[in-house]
């Protein structure tokens, strides 16, 4: 009998130890399965949070990504969302504090590298933010945006030769997209090969009917190449396009391609457009007044090149072409005036020298 109280506690601990068994996997189970239900409810309310940042609710996505955190605090996914949020409130230092954890983590992904770079970016720091470009495309190699960000972040430093060593090494993989051949062209142009920029620009905009500006910037690329002819057509069509609001750089590339193909008319109406809206416009004033000269009207040519002095006297293109119509109309006094004028600002400038040697020079 003095047995029966051990007895009885080795039953009780017993049955305990049976109970606890059974209801440990259970209790797991069911912890599991709550996780796994957060977890789908937390991507409910990210995707919901992603599609009110898409439209512009930036204070409902940021109250849905919260509602998502709550749920599912440990998913690194969420991250991303979350700085895009904060970097579209303009929450730029908030942002870079997340993304700057994120990246020390064993969970970066290229994503936070990339975003993380943006943050960089917007505050000029490009040479950080070309590091983190370079860790998003080291661990993501298909990601063209991280590419095309680590181009232009190489651009920005004027690294060109770098820039274009480095769209090399995607051409098999992604030289076919859009994204490769304007950043391809970015970096010709930054090179000053125009032919080669506008190749690439054609291939973006023959691809994928792009909208007015990568038009321009092909308009822009065949015009420096010396190809009016082509370029007049894309600029026509993309004036047209942009009607009212077409930018004044526009209107002077269109009536120097009108010059240059001797449609001087043309040429004189787009200037004269251009100074109904702004009469301070000094390059379409010397557009102007060489249109005047290939028709003959050197004196009223003249007048228009005084003009354009007036608003930029020290616009050493201006003055050339004062002091070259000056002699051109006989008003030597003028010409050697300005010439001075001109040497005060460039000595060793040619068409000034050759004025005041007592040379013949001719308006630009």
């Amino acid at each position: 009998m003095k047995y029966e109280p051990r007895l009885s506690r080795l039953v009780v601990l017993l049955a305990g130890l049976a109970l606890s068994g059974c209801e440990t996997p259970q209790r797991r189970a069911n912890e599991e399965a709550s996780a796994r239900w957060n977890q789908a409810r937390a991507d409910v309310k990210a995707r919901l949070a992603a599609e009110q940042l898409e439209v512009g609710n930036f204070e409902a996505a940021a109250g849905e990504l919260a509602v998502a955190y709550e749920l599912d605090p440990g998913n690194p996914r969420l991250v991303h969302l979350h700085a895009r949020v904060l970097l579209a409130q303009g929450e730029l230092g908030a942002a870079q504090r997340v993304l700057e954890s994120a990246c020390r983590s064993d969970d970066a992904d290229a994503e936070m590298h990339y975003l993380l770079g943006i943050v960089y970016q917007q505050q000029e720091r490009w040479r950080d933010a070309l590091v983190k470009y370079r860790a998003a495309c080291a661990q993501d190699e298909a990601g063209i945006a991280y590419m095309v960000a680590a181009v232009q972040a190489l651009l920005q430093l004027d690294n060109i030769d770098e820039a274009r060593a480095f769209l090399s090494r995607y051409r098999e993989r992604s030289g076919w997209t859009s994204a490769y051949q304007a950043a391809l062209a970015e970096c010709h142009e930054r090179a000053g090969d125009w032919p080669a920029s506008a190749t690439a620009w054609q291939r973006v905009v023959y691809s994928d009917g792009a909208d007015a500006g990568l038009r321009e910037r092909l308009a822009q690329a065949i015009f420096r190449a010396g190809r009016h002819s082509e370029a007049l057509p894309i600029l026509t069509e993309t004036v047209d396009a942009l009607r009212p609001n077409v930018p004044v750089r526009l209107r002077l590339m269109q009536a120097e391609c009108y010059l240059a193909l001797g449609r001087t008319d043309d040429a004189q109406n787009a200037a004269r457009f251009v100074l109904a809206r702004d009469p301070r416009q000094v390059a379409a004033l010397r557009l102007l007044c060489r249109a005047m000269v290939q028709e003959g009207a050197t004196d009223t040519a003249l007048r228009v090149a005084q003009r354009a002095e007036s608003l930029a006297p020290r616009d050493l293109v201006t003055l050339e072409l004062v002091a070259g119509l000056a002699w051109r109309s006989g008003d030597r006094d003028l010409a050697r005036t300005t010439a001075r004028k001109i040497i005060g600002l460039d000595p060793i400038n040619p068409i000034a020298g050759r004025i005041l040697e007592g040379g013949v020079t001719s308006g630009k």
